[in-house]
């Protein structure tokens, strides 16, 4: 699959791109989520963008990951951090949810239903997801981001990103953090 490599300036102007895109919808969020760790630097910069623009919400970082347990076959998405949110939202809440790629979408559902099953009749009905990627290709789940700058179908690798490439791939890509690595 080929690969696009994203450098960290260009990563952090796609992150204001998303933001004004938002902001022009007319949406705006209470609540603004960023999913660890990718999601987080775009959340950073929408949430500077908002602030810059006068408008206030809480914002806040959950962490997912996927693992495997004994004697499992399928992997299983872990959510990390919702408390604040289980204690904070509410169905009158604006929520966005932010992330750096949206692939099978999966990560995303289980983010939606596990917060609907802690939060009931609590669970907000403005809900949007916004990312940088969107995987359309990939996708497995019948959600759509209501926000992306990219619609592709390659493997994305981001400027922190350095597991599952190779030297000659850092080399090529990363110059400069190749010489910090060699």
């Amino acid at each position: 699959m080929e690969k696009i490599f994203v450098g960290a300036e260009e990563f952090l102007l796609d992150s204001f791109k998303l933001a004004m895109k938002i902001y022009d919808s007319g949406f705006r969020p209470d609540f603004l989520v960023g999913v660890w760790r990718g999601g987080t630097p775009p959340a950073i910069a929408i949430q500077e963008f908002f602030k810059f623009k006068k408008i206030k919400m809480n914002h806040y970082p959950i962490k997912t990951e996927f693992y495997c347990g004994v004697d499992k076959r399928d992997k299983e998405v872990k959510i990390s951090g919702l408390k604040f949110l289980e204690e904070n939202l509410n169905s009158e809440s604006s929520l966005l949810i932010i992330d750096d790629v949206f692939d099978t979408g999966i990560t995303m559902k289980i983010i939606l239903i596990e917060l609907k099953r802690r939060l009931g009749e609590s669970f907000p009905k403005n809900i949007k997801i916004a990312t940088i990627y969107y995987k359309y290709l990939e996708n497995k789940t019948d959600m759509v981001p209501d926000f992306y700058i990219h619609k592709v179908n390659s493997w994305v690798v981001f400027p922190h990103e350095l597991e599952c490439l190779s030297e000659d791939e850092i080399k090529v890509n990363k110059k400069n953090v190749y010489e910090f690595i060699k």
